[in-house]
């Protein structure tokens, strides 16, 4: 193997929240290229979108339904705005392995490169009514500016001593491509603010995504970044809803972004924030 380069000072990483469309890939892939153009224009060294943001995330089948083979041609779409903006890109989607579906992740690099990683850990929804196959426990390390990342995607960060082994093998940030939520019974409207229930209930929602309280005493302990982007979308007629919420920490546990998870619905909008983690001193 060859050896790794000098990493840079730090690496600059943007959390990008579009709106996503359960099962509309040609319209989540055109509300990319905003997000990637603003992060690249900010000096973003990896731009991260959600888990299945290019197929959407909802709990009908939909985004399910519409899985997408390894060679779909609308890949290379971000293959070429991956070039045009020259930053790489991960973002999720829903995969067909032949008569079955998986839940993997691509970075898309400008160089037409692309590197996948399947998702291991299956819980709740995906263990239930579409039975997602489990890909490999093993997680691929890779580089930019000579920062070692690994991807965990969503429930993955449930996988037992995951973290403390990726931080064994030198990764620098675990890069985390989330989904929660993905139905309307999860969402909050502004005309329940009056009752006090609907309240407590709200801020309790808007603080179990929050407050990275374990993220933080795991970046200083391990001495590793974390880098999180929910899901982010609202589409009253299909009782579809993201709520979103993206965080990056550094290894020093300092949150150097954040999206707020947006569980008033009204208040959805598509959001992109900048954080970066630090090199190893």
């Amino acid at each position: 193997m060859a050896e790794s380069k000098k990493a840079s000072e730090r690496l600059n990483i943007a959390l990008a929240h579009p709106m996503a469309v359960p099962g509309d890939i040609d319209e989540n892939i055109r509300r990319m290229e905003p997000m990637v153009a603003q992060g690249a224009a900010q000096g973003a060294d990896l731009v991260l979108f959600s888990e299945c943001g290019i197929t959407g995330y909802d709990l009908n089948k939909v985004a399910f339904n519409a899985a997408m083979d390894l060679d779909d041609p609308r890949f290379k779409l971000v293959d070429a705005m991956a070039k045009r903006h020259n930053v790489p890109i991960l973002n999720g989607f829903y995969e067909r392995r032949g008569d079955r579906v998986g839940n993997s992740a691509f970075v898309f690099y400008p160089d037409g490169k692309r590197l996948l990683q399947r998702k291991h850990n299956m819980v709740g929804y995906e263990t239930g009514p579409v039975k997602v196959l489990a890909g490999d426990r093993k997680r691929e390390i890779f580089e930019i500016k000579g920062f070692k990342l690994a991807i965990l995607i969503c429930a993955d960060g449930g996988i037992p001593n995951i973290e403390e082994e990726l931080a064994a093998q030198g990764v620098d940030c675990i890069l985390a491509p989330t989904a929660g939520c993905g139905s309307t019974d999860k969402a909050f409207y502004q005309r329940e603010m009056a009752n006090p229930e609907r309240r407590k209930a709200f801020v309790a929602a808007a603080e179990s995504v929050c407050f990275l309280g374990r993220a933080v005493e795991q970046c200083i302990k391990l001495n590793i970044g974390m880098a999180c982007c929910n899901q982010q979308g609202w589409i009253e007629s299909m009782k579809y809803f993201q709520p979103g919420h993206a965080a990056v920490i550094n290894r020093d546990g300092a949150m150097t972004a954040l999206i707020p998870g947006r569980f008033m619905a009204e208040h959805i909008r598509p959001d992109l924030a900048m954080g970066f983690v630090s090199a190893r001193s």
